[in-house]
């Protein structure tokens, strides 16, 4: 069985290279994957960026504090 990985991105103020971040995330060959958004209470797009990403594969998910 193959393991599965948790990429956590802590994140404030960060919309501006977040979807970056995160298609890099889903370029990688290792499917097997997890990647937990963590929104420090930004005051830019970073949870409208991260929210798209959740929406878009349910391996994203997202903490808003």
């Amino acid at each position: 069985m193959e393991s599965k990985i948790s990429v956590i991105v802590p994140c404030y103020n960060q919309g501006q290279y977040l979807a970056e971040c995160l298609d890099s995330v889903l370029d990688q060959s290792f499917t097997n994957w997890e990647c937990i958004i963590v929104n420090d209470g930004s005051e830019d797009n970073t949870a409208d960026v991260a929210a798209s990403y959740v929406k878009k594969d349910k391996r994203f998910q997202l903490i808003n504090i």
